[in-house]
């Protein structure tokens, strides 16, 4: 969309989130995530390239074992409905037409389409 501030727009979101319960709980995850990131790159810096190659073999044998049990009997679709929302909400109000449209609530804001 042409003419939209998305820094902006992120800023407003995040003002109006800050606090939230929901906020803390996604920096905490967040900040655990990264800890774990630093760890796992700490890990693999001291691999050697033996220890690389038996890996490699380990998870290849075991891409092996699972192609071998693939099911592919069954069809799954996931469908997004925020997108179906906000187009519904467009064609009923006119004016809504190349905006920036959240979908959801005030205390839950699920998707941002712009």
């Amino acid at each position: 969309m042409e003419g939209v501030d998305k820094e902006k727009v992120q800023r407003v979101v995040y003002e109006m989130s800050k606090g939230s319960k929901h906020l803390e709980n996604e920096e905490r995850k967040e900040a655990f995530i990264r800890q774990k990131i630093k760890h796992v790159r700490a890990r693999a810096a001291k691999l050697s390239a033996s220890d690389l190659s038996h890996y490699q073999k380990v998870a290849e044998k075991r891409i092996l074992e699972l192609e071998a049990t693939r099911e592919l009997s069954r069809i799954w679709l996931h469908v997004d409905m925020d997108a179906f929302y906000a187009a519904v909400e467009t064609l009923t109000n006119s004016s809504l037409k190349g905006k920036p449209m959240a979908v959801g609530s005030m205390s839950m804001l699920f998707s941002f389409h712009c």
